[in-house]
């Protein structure tokens, strides 16, 4: 096994980790509880008239 694949493999496995690591992150810190939601709340805001 030659050194750059070595490094590509490390490489994307630390990648890897850390989109898992920033995933969890998210889904406990709550920004995906109303994943719905986005795309009603422009009909519930009023008009500023």
């Amino acid at each position: 096994m030659s050194a750059m694949t070595l490094f590509l493999l490390v490489g994307g496995l630390f990648m890897g980790g850390g989109a898992a690591l920033a995933f969890t992150w998210a889904v406990r810190a709550g920004h995906f509880d109303e994943i719905e939601d986005a795309k009603f709340q422009m009909m519930r805001e009023e008009d500023g008239e």
